[in-house]
């Protein structure tokens, strides 16, 4: 049967009449927990349990919750066995699967509100570190490159006026015409060699006061110093929030102490920005983006994939293709295939 057929029972009342050939992610918002426990309670005779091992309505809101969220943590950590008709073998592996995943142990599921906007506020941290990171750069590079430049063409300068001076002698009185078109425009210029020599003797006068300025830069506001510490600040606040999500040492306490360690972490980092001499205020550039911009879900993905793995979000028209062609995979020519897309697996990076 299709997906849609096989969990009708389990949808809210009228769910089943809008779809066609509805998406996982659709289905799971449909689903109905009292429903679901209806079900448990007409298969199964809980009569014998105890109060407190018995299967509850949030129970199954909370499974429904973390299927939505945290898909490969709900296929890690979810099993069902029965360990009096199914196989020994099959029982042990699946339980075994279920203890031994990374996601087993985590001290809280449900994302908290606090547990939420605590995350965020630490990728909003990252982002502008990492923003003010290539801004730096830029900067560093730029004045490294024109210290660069103007020694180079002192020294070029220099050698071909070193020449002209030997040359000096036969070419004095030689005039020099240059014709060039630009468009409709005819351009032209006469020059003799002891112009030329005039020219770059003001060069050589003026290149290196340039590159000495450059140098004066540098060391007056400390560019590479600072993207240093930026860029080493940025990477460690995304440890931290791994961490932080992981629930690994320091944060291998309850909800409430650990996100006021987080707090204190991040503190301490904006403090080593200020004795870096980097104000708070140097960071408050968005990018003309919203300071909760980074709420969004996709938006937050692509801010990930594009400043810790360097991926580019694809395009409007990319991504449409992309839809296009997902949709082809699923609607067959007749438009009959009942083609199941695995469940986007897509965690909730703020949990």
């Amino acid at each position: 049967p299709s997906p849609l057929m096989a969990s009708k029972q389990f949808l809210v009342d009228g769910a089943n009449t809008r779809w066609f050939n509805p998406s996982p992610n659709e289905l799971l918002q449909a689903m109905s927990p009292s429903k679901i426990m209806n079900y448990v309670e007409r298969e199964f005779d809980s009569s014998g349990m105890v109060d407190g091992e018995r299967l509850l309505l949030s129970d199954a809101v909370g499974l429904i919750d973390i299927v939505k969220r945290r898909p490969q943590a709900f296929k890690e950590t979810v099993c069902v066995v029965d360990p009096l008709k199914g196989n020994f073998d099959d029982t042990v592996n699946a339980v075994t699967v279920a203890l031994s995943s990374n996601h087993t142990g985590a001290k809280e599921f449900s994302t908290t509100v606090v547990h939420r906007a605590l995350v965020l506020k630490a990728w909003r941290l990252h982002r502008k570190l990492a923003r003010k990171s290539v801004q730096f750069r830029k900067w560093a590079t730029l004045l490294v490159v024109g210290v660069a430049l103007s020694l180079l063409l002192e020294t070029v300068f220099a050698i071909y006026a070193v020449f002209l001076a030997f040359q000096k002698a036969d070419f004095n009185e030689i005039t020099y015409e240059l014709t060039a078109f630009l468009f409709n425009l005819k351009l032209e210029m006469a020059f003799r060699l002891s112009e030329v020599v005039h020219f770059l003797n003001g060069a050589l006068l003026l290149l290196p006061l340039f590159a000495g300025l450059f140098t004066i830069l540098q060391a007056h506001f400390q560019v590479s110093q600072k993207w240093a510490t930026v860029h080493v600040i940025a990477n460690q606040v995304v440890s931290e929030i791994y961490h932080f999500l992981g629930n690994v040492p320091p944060y291998n306490c309850g909800p409430g102490p650990n996100q006021r360690e987080l707090m204190r972490r991040l503190q301490d980092m904006i403090k080593k920005l200020s004795n870096a001499g980097i104000q708070e205020d140097d960071l408050m550039d968005n990018g003309g983006e919203s300071e909760d911009s980074l709420s969004d879900p996709k938006a937050l993905e692509e801010h990930i994939d594009y400043y810790l793995y360097g991926i580019k979000a694809p395009s409007c028209c990319a991504q449409r293709c992309q839809d296009l062609l997902a949709m082809l995979g699923v609607y067959r020519l007749a438009g009959l295939s009942w083609a199941w897309q695995p469940l986007n697996d897509k965690p909730d990076l703020t949990a």
